[in-house]
């Protein structure tokens, strides 16, 4: 009966030691997995930089303002979001952006923009020079011709006018925008085009329908 009870004993110290090594070995493994997720977090907020947060000041006696504070843009583009086709870029859930002639995904469309845009002028859209058979104005509908969209030069310098203001408005909102609206290219092409400025009520200019990166 003394040896029974010396091996239940045993039995009861192994059980024991193995239940305290499981319990340590367990606290090891959350003090380690709380250490790598600090870390983690650590150098995820050393990378990450501050989101812009921008206010004016007046600082001199002329009462001119200007912005003060954290301006940061930071923006990883995606190649063809939208696909290359109109029925792609609806299918992604695109839409046609009046302002960049673009399919873009909803978050670098300015919504507020193109409704500015559409609203500052009777805008129309062709299929020829002669200004007959107009398109319809719908953004996703014109997006989707398959033939030549022609327009004003009054349209085309506005466009360009649109574009550096979407551009002005993504950089200190810190908003995501499409690859043609910072491409310098574009940004030269505008800045020839309105130096050389035309009759702004003759239909000479072209719509060009894109898919830029977003």
């Amino acid at each position: 009966e003394e040896e029974d009870d010396d091996d239940d004993e045993n039995e009861e110290l192994r059980q024991y030691s193995s239940a305290s090594r499981l319990i340590s070995w367990t606290w090891w493994c959350l003090l380690n997995t709380g250490l790598v997720v600090v870390t983690f977090l650590n150098i995820w907020k050393v990378a990450t930089p501050p989101h812009t947060s921008l206010h004016d000041l007046t600082l001199t006696n002329d009462s001119k303002s200007f912005p003060s504070g954290q301006l940061t843009w930071s923006q990883k583009f995606t190649p063809l979001p939208c696909g290359k086709s109109p029925a792609e870029a609806l299918a992604r859930g695109c839409h046609f952006d009046i302002v960049a002639t673009a399919w873009l995904p909803p978050k670098c469309i300015d919504y507020e923009l193109v409704s500015e845009f559409i609203a500052s002028y009777p805008w129309q859209y062709f299929p020829n020079a002669n200004g007959t058979d107009p398109y319809s104005d719908d953004p996703d509908t014109l997006g989707s011709e398959t033939g030549l969209i022609w327009t004003t030069h009054r349209w085309h310098y506005a466009h360009c006018l649109f574009m550096w203001k979407k551009l002005n408005r993504a950089l200190v909102r810190g908003w995501m925008t499409d690859g043609e609206t910072i491409k310098l290219g574009h940004t030269n092409h505008c800045s020839t085009t309105i130096l050389k400025m035309k009759d702004p009520n003759v239909i000479g200019s072209i719509v060009e329908v894109i898919y830029p990166p977003c």
